[in-house]
Parts: C-alpha cells; structure tokens; sequence
C-alpha cells in the first residue's frame, strides 16, 4: 500500500495451482496457502515457495473455498473433500540439503551428441556452425520428491535474464550465431532450497571457414591484386583501342566515300518502294476490317467471363459465410460452457442466502416488538428476561456466524455476475457488428476478446502469455481481423492433444517502421515443409473428414491481404509453429 503496486504469483512462480481457496499468515509472516493441487507456504519477502500434498500426509490434494482457520495458540484448520488437515506452523521442518546439480544429456534434434567424455564432465563443447541448435537435459541430485525439483538457466551471451524452468528438466536453444556461451544453471530441492552456486559449461560454436579471418584477409588479398591487374589491364586496352580508333577514321573516310555513290543509287530504289508501301497500305486497310470483326466477338466473350466472374464471387461469399458459421458453432459451446459456471455459482449461493436473511429477519422482528414506551421500571425485569430469550435464540441460530456467511454469498453472487459480464463483453468486442466499417480500432481488443471466447477450449492446460507492445489504434475492418485471430488461435489449441498440460502460447505484438507486427507462436506438432507450402491453400487441411473445411486460413490470407498486411508461417515438426502478421498502421488504400 505504501507504493501503490502489486506483483502477480502464479503456478509458473512455483505455486501448485493458480486457484488460492484459503490464505492464512503465520507467526513467521509466511503465508499458507490451500488450492485445488495441495497446500503451500510462501515468503512475501524472499518470495520462496514450499509445496505439500497427499504424500506430506495431507488428507487430499484437493481443499475446499473459504473452509480454514488459526487458532489462539497457532493451530492452522484446513479443510478439504476428505477431511480437514490441523498443525502448527512452527512444527513443520524442512530439509537444508544443497542439491547437486549435473548435466545428463546433450542432444541435437532430440538425439545425443557424440563427445569424447560424459557430458557431465565436460567444461567446454565445441560445434560446428550447422549444430548450432542443440538441447541441453539436467537434473538435480535430490530424490525425495524428485519431480518438484525446480530449475532455473541461462545462455551467457545470448539470454538477458534467468529463465524460470519451473521442474522442465530441459532447454532448447536454435539457430544460435557463432560465438562463446556459457549455459548456468541453479537449482532446488523438493524443499525450496537453491544451490545459487549452479554449475556452467561453456559452449564454442564455430564460425563457417568463409567469416574465418584467415578466408576475409585471403579475400581482401585477391580483391587488392584483381584490382591491380584490372587497372593495368584497362591502360593497355586504352592504349590499344586508340591505335584501332586512328585505323578506323582513315577506314570510315574512304567508306564515306563510297556511301555517297551507293546514296544517289537508293534514291532510285525508294522511288519504287513507294509504290510497293502504297500497295501495302490497301492490304492494311483489309485487315483492319478483319480485326474489327474479331474484336465484336472478343467483346461477347468478355460479357460471358465476367458473368462467370459474377457467379465466381457469390460462390466465395457462401464460402466465407460457411466457415464463419463453422467458427459459430465452436464458439457456441465454448460460451455456453464458460457462462454455465458463474451461473451456477450464483444459483448455488441463493438458497443458503435465503435462509440466512430469513433467520436475520426472524431475530430483527423479535426485537422490534419490544416498543420503547412499554419500557417502565416496573417492566424492566419482563424486558429483560425477554432480552436474554433472544439473546439465547440467536446463540443457537449462531447469528454472528449467519451474518459473516451472507456477506460472503452477495462477495460470491456478485464475483459470478462479474464474470458473466466479462464473457459477454468478450463475445460482443469479437462479434463487431459493424465489421462492414471501415474503423480505426484496437488489435489488443480484439486479441484479449478472442481469447475470452476460447478460454474453454484451452485453460488449465495451455498457458497463455501475452507480450503487447505500446500500440496505436490501426485503420482496419475490425471484425475480419477477429475472424484472423480466431483461425489462428484455434489451429492453435488443436495443435496441442487435450491430455497435455505443458501447451504455451505467445501472442508478441510491436511497431516495426509504419507497421503493426502480431506474433503468435505455439509449442504444439508443428508442420512439415510439405503441410507448410500448402497451408494457404484453399480446401487444404489436416483434418479428418467433416473435421475442417480447409478455408480458415485461405480466408485469413485474403483479410490480410486486403489490409494491404502479409503473413508468413514458421514451423518446425514437433516443436511448433509461429504465424507472423504484419499490418500498415495507416494503409494508403483498402
């Protein structure tokens, strides 16, 4: 509160889950946490993390919203879906044992790279300049627990900051430039505890022989001397050329000569020729007439192609309106699916609310009977002992306790309107009803209302991470753009089988000169060189049958196309696929 500004944890920071059902603080400050994946404690100050589950001794991984309390003496009461866990924050004694850190395995398109000794003992590896993208795979020598060790690296030289591993066991680097690295890595235990100490290996990827020194002085040296011999070579053919020039003159003067005789003798041939070209011109005058019959039925054809034209656009137009309907009907479920949720939430919390106000209202008029001028010294014992009836009545309603529920029920009613009134102003942002306009608008609007529309289809398993750059509004068809956005996002998902939990997803935006960049890129299967070549195909897809219509992208192609942008398509089989957009902030003509 002091300055005005908050810092955001999440399950990437370590915490087990991103759903906090309970939060209560120590003697310590600490702050014990209960979620959907475990309990877990955590230091505001050093922001470490401690995770525990079922195999702590905890009665579920699974707690219960707003079920946890601290007694007078310390105790902490967690509630779950078996139980309620109780302990004493002071009780509970981690493990202090430095974890060791190694390097298992060095690979290159997922296969190990042969070295003269283990990888773990090397200080140095040496490349070539086509094996510069490699994958380093580590581990830390603690094996209670071993899948919550937690791991953070970095490339000297070419990452800025430490990347958080999270317990990835792996780190990928491609297409890196020759030079020298240094790959450091720090690590924990299951119980938070780091060896910033780390260990590194440096790694060498050495420039092809043509950026050599030796190749660049060796090229200089052969310019230097060509240029030499070109410039002694030139002054010759001068000198030469001059010789053959004064050969020339005295050569063409005697060839003027003759011309003059051999002149007056075409004078006669052009007076024949005369008579020949006007002979031509009538044979002309034929042809035109030829020329402009064929154009009569050159102009008939050109009537029966623009009428195929005509029957060509409307047959487009039935296209595009089938994959958005197609679109539609994702959207439908993913909607229905994300607003059923609050609204259970808020039709949940009605009957116990109801009944808590009944009792409230039940000891008000219990009260309210007792009227101030009835009060008399001679009926104050009555007034009294009627005081303490109540009194007892609300102690077995246990009223305070009615009280506190209900203001946390109208906190959760009004929490699940919050949220509906979120996805509906999503779905309205997206559906740009006045899309036929042509408007300045926000791509960030557009990027965060898609996104809301198809959080069913990807929450709690992929994670989405938004860079946005500072950008102007664009001049644009807003509700094409969204259609642009969707295919994409969707091929997106479906990249990324449903059983995995690891899926990412990273929408990068940013000014480059005049133009507006949109980068999203996934982890998911990834693309063929032979899939890539025809991924803007019209009909082409992937899918199995009845699956896909193979117009998504042949669709967003022509939307770009008609903002005067392009888009481009990386993408490596197995490791993802990165779509690249580029729009003119203000495009001379649409």
């Amino acid at each position: 509160r002091a300055t005005s500004k908050f810092s955001s944890m999440t399950s990437k920071n370590g915490l087990p889950n991103d759903v906090i059902l309970g939060i209560i603080e120590d003697a310590k400050g600490n702050l014990w946490l209960s979620t959907n994946k475990g309990l877990c404690r955590f230091n505001p100050e050093t922001k470490a993390v401690r995770n525990y589950d079922d195999r702590d001794g905890l009665q579920s991984n699974e707690f219960v919203n707003g079920s946890y309390h601290k007694g007078r003496s310390g105790l902490m009461y967690f509630g779950g879906v078996k139980g309620f866990n109780v302990f004493h924050p002071d009780s509970i004694r981690d493990n202090s044992y430095v974890p060791q850190l190694a390097l298992t395995e060095f690979l290159r398109f997922n296969k190990p790279v042969r070295l003269d000794s283990a990888i773990s003992e090397k200080h140095i590896v040496e490349l070539a300049y086509n094996e510069n993208s490699f994958e380093l795979e580590f581990a830390a020598l603690s094996f209670t627990f071993a899948d919550k060790n937690r791991f953070m690296y970095k490339l000297d030289g070419f990452d800025n900051e430490w990347i958080e591993a999270g317990s990835q066991r792996d780190a990928r680097y491609t297409k890196i430039e020759p030079g020298t690295y240094t790959f450091m890595l720090k690590g924990s235990s299951y119980d938070g505890v780091w060896n910033d100490e780390g260990l590194s290996v440096t790694v060498i990827i050495n420039p092809p022989w043509w950026k050599t020194w030796w190749f660049k002085a060796l090229a200089a040296l052969a310019i230097i001397t060509g240029a030499f011999g070109l410039y002694t070579w030139r002054i010759r053919a001068i000198r030469g050329r001059n010789r053959i020039l004064e050969r020339l003159v005295d050569e063409r003067t005697k060839e003027l000569q003759e011309s003059k005789i051999e002149i007056e003798a075409s004078n006669e041939e052009l007076s024949r020729a005369n008579t020949e070209i006007h002979r031509q011109i009538s044979i002309l005058d034929k042809q035109a007439g030829e020329i402009e019959l064929a154009n009569t039925e050159l102009e008939e054809r050109n009537q029966r192609v623009e009428k195929a034209l005509r029957e060509l656009r409307i047959t487009q137009s039935q296209l595009v309106q089938s994959e958005k309907m197609a679109s539609l009907g994702q959207l439908t479920a993913g909607v229905a699916h994300e607003i059923n949720n609050p609204v259970n939430f808020v039709s949940g919390a009605i009957k116990p609310l109801r009944r808590n106000v009944t009792a409230i209202l039940k000891t008000l008029n219990w009260y309210t009977e007792i009227k101030p001028e009835t009060v008399t010294p001679e009926t104050a014992a009555d007034v009294r002992n009627t005081l303490h009836e109540i009194q007892k009545q609300r102690d077995n309603m246990e009223l305070d306790t009615l009280i506190g529920q209900t203001d946390d029920l109208l906190t959760s009613i009004n929490d699940g309107g919050q949220r509906i009134a979120e996805i509906v102003k999503g779905l309205r942002n997206f559906s740009r009803l006045d899309e036929a306009d042509l408007k300045r608008a926000s791509i960030h609007e557009g990027l965060d209302s898609t996104l809301t529309i198809l959080q069913s289809q990807y929450k709690n398993r992929i994670n989405v991470i938004k860079e946005y750059g500072d950008l102007p509004e664009i001049l644009c068809y807003p509700g094409q753009l969204n259609q642009v956005f969707m295919n994409i996002l969707v091929n997106a998902i479906q990249a990324m089988p449903s059983e995995r939990t690891d899926g990412e997803i990273r929408i990068k935006t940013m000014i480059i000169g005049n133009n507006v960049v949109i980068r999203i890129k996934d982890n998911g299967a990834g693309m063929n060189p032979e899939v890539k070549r025809k991924i803007f195909d019209p009909f082409f897809t992937t899918k199995d049958v009845g699956a896909g219509t193979g117009l998504g992208l042949s669709i967003s192609f022509g939307i770009i196309e008609k903002h005067r942008g392009s888009i481009a398509v990386e993408s490596t089989l197995s490791e993802g696929t990165e779509f690249s957009i580029t729009l003119p902030i203000q495009p001379e003509k649409i």
